[in-house]
């Protein structure tokens, strides 16, 4: 099921080299398995590689670039465990002080 979900994104083609990028599920892989397989191609390929290619562009055009991470988020968003937020972490992008406990804000404004 993963090829044919991936093809919702990409080209065939280009969904299957995505797959070869990866370890094989076996014929008789739970669907939970198959689900975080298919959700590490997603992120990999929506979200991590984008970012690095854009700050590899911006070196390269001479744009002076600052790489950060942030590995926090507040307690009361934290309904995916560990995958990717989605934009539901918006109002911390965005500092909205009314969605965050006054340690949170603290943190966050950090």
């Amino acid at each position: 099921d993963i090829v044919p979900n991936l093809e919702r994104y990409y080209q065939d083609d280009t969904a299957e080299k995505i797959v070869s990028q990866y370890e094989t599920l076996g014929d008789d892989a739970a669907s939970e398995e198959c689900a975080k397989m298919f959700g590490r191609m997603t992120s990999d390929y929506q979200v991590h590689l984008p970012v690095r290619i854009l700050a590899r562009d911006l070196h390269d055009a001479g744009f002076p670039v600052s790489r950060y991470e942030i590995r926090w988020t507040p307690e009361q968003n934290r309904t995916n465990e560990g995958y990717v937020t989605h934009g539901t972490d918006t109002y911390l992008w965005l500092l909205r002080l009314p969605f965050l406990e006054s340690s949170q804000a603290e943190i966050a404004g950090a």
